[in-house]
């Protein structure tokens, strides 16, 4: 997460239609995956999931925009 935060842009995308078009970051640390959203300030992480799950909308379907505040 230390490396994360120094450099948040490097992690891939993910982004789910079903979830009204919510874009998530992630990046990989063996043998997790961590989804994740940031600004210029702040870096949140939604999720660290083993990577033997499948990520899905309903990995993410809790998730509320209002945590970001």
């Amino acid at each position: 997460l230390v490396r994360l935060c120094a450099l948040p842009n490097v992690g891939g995308h993910f982004e789910c239609d079903r979830l009204e078009g919510k874009r998530f970051r992630t990046a990989i640390s063996k043998p997790y995956i961590i989804l994740y959203r940031y600004t210029d300030t702040t870096l949140t992480v939604y999720r660290i999931i083993h990577e033997r799950f499948n990520i899905d909308e309903l990995t993410l379907i809790d998730l509320d925009e209002n945590q970001d505040e």
